[in-house]
């Protein structure tokens, strides 16, 4: 039991497509201190979180100009973690049924748009210093938030669909 794909430090330039991470232990797909690569067309459902807690589909981290698009995340702690990375984008690709749909800690300058996310307790979480973000055109339903702006500054959201949920935004550097 482990990790079901890992991309490595300095594992730059990687296409990871039409994959299927399913019952992996902590991350499905993990991209770790490795840019411009290419997260796309897979399924991340029913990560066993770790002895750390985590339990994320797909798990970005200290990772930079990455694009994560049209997968498909559910029955996860987090459907899509981005925790120190910066230029990240992450587009039309459906979180459903996981702690968190999308979150984002630390993290400078990522876009995310046009994903659908639903049935989750957050759909997008926005936390602890991550700035200057654009969170645009998703669609999310269900949720007991849509949209979490937690100790983090001068992010854009613009143009989101909110079915049964709404943006909170709080903290000191709002």
């Amino acid at each position: 039991e482990g990790v079901g794909i890992i991309i490595g430090q300095h594992s730059d330039g990687n296409n990871v497509f039409n994959n299927i991470a399913s019952n992996d232990v902590g991350r499905g797909i993990y991209i770790a201190s490795a840019n411009n690569n290419a997260i796309h067309n897979n399924i991340a459902s029913n990560t066993i979180t770790d002895a750390n807690g985590e339990g994320h589909g797909i798990s970005v981290y200290n990772s930079q100009s990455n694009i994560v698009k049209n997968n498909i995340l559910s029955n996860n702690q987090y459907g899509l973690c981005l925790h120190v990375s910066d230029n990240n984008t992450v587009i039309d690709n459906i979180a459903s049924d996981n702690g968190g749909g999308i979150y984002i800690s630390t993290s400078i300058g990522n876009t995310v748009s046009n994903n659908t996310l639903s049935l989750n307790y957050y759909g997008v979480n926005i936390y602890w210093h991550s700035d200057d973000n654009i969170v645009s055109n998703n669609e999310v339903s269900n949720s007991n938030i849509g949209i979490n702006i937690d100790s983090s500054s001068s992010n854009i959201i613009f143009g989101n669909i909110m079915h049964e949920c709404g943006i909170k935004i709080m903290g000191n550097e709002v």
